[in-house]
């Protein structure tokens, strides 16, 4: 491991300490998105994502040239997996997150444009999801119990 490979994994350590992330789900982070500044994810929320009962981690990181990553540790019964729930090179990423409880959530009028790229008409899970705020005044509300990328645009 280089001496700077060293002082991020420290860094992440540092973090999680802080904020209550395990370790083990920082690496696990670290280990599949190496490029993201992991070890300085904000706006973090954890919540119980995939339903199996052990609470996930999602928070917002970023690369050095400004690309931005909503990831997540699942906290699975044998560890920490690492997911993306989106990603983006746009300088008006998500500039906060909460908890999006469950139920179904609809494309709001106000959204201007076509879908986009992973954008949805509908989404609706059982199960509790992410809500983005940023993104040029808008929110994304994301479901990630079945793992499945995309997101709806709910307006301002």
């Amino acid at each position: 491991m280089s001496r700077a490979g060293g002082v991020a994994i420290w860094l992440a350590m540092a973090a999680s300490a802080e904020s209550g992330v395990p370790q083990a789900a920082i690496r696990a982070l670290q280990l599949q998105y190496p490029a993201y500044v992991v070890s300085s994810m904000e706006h973090l929320v954890k919540a119980d994502v995939d339903g199996d009962g052990r609470e996930d981690w999602i928070g917002v990181a970023s690369k050095e040239n400004g690309d931005w990553a909503v990831l997540v540790a699942y906290h699975a019964e044998d560890g920490w997996r690492a997911g993306n729930v989106d990603m983006g090179h746009q300088t008006m990423g998500p500039k906060e997150l909460a908890v999006l409880p469950p139920g179904r959530y609809e494309r709001h009028g106000s959204c201007v444009g076509t879908v986009a790229v992973n954008e949805r008409m509908a989404i609706s899970s059982p199960l509790p999801g992410v809500l983005a705020t940023g993104f040029g005044g808008q929110r994304r509300a994301y479901q990630l119990g079945a793992h499945a990328w995309g997101f709806v645009c709910l307006g301002q």
